[in-house]
């Protein structure tokens, strides 16, 4: 099985260097995937 993690887009996480820093720690906790 595989999990992945759902951003929302609005406040902070409309940052695109948000984004990515959530992504860099969701791959480093394990998840396989981040979607928007």
């Amino acid at each position: 099985m595989r999990y992945g993690v759902a951003l929302p887009t609005g406040a902070e996480c409309g940052d695109p260097g948000m984004v990515l820093e959530l992504a860099v720690l969701a791959e480093e906790s394990g998840f396989d995937g981040v979607f928007l």
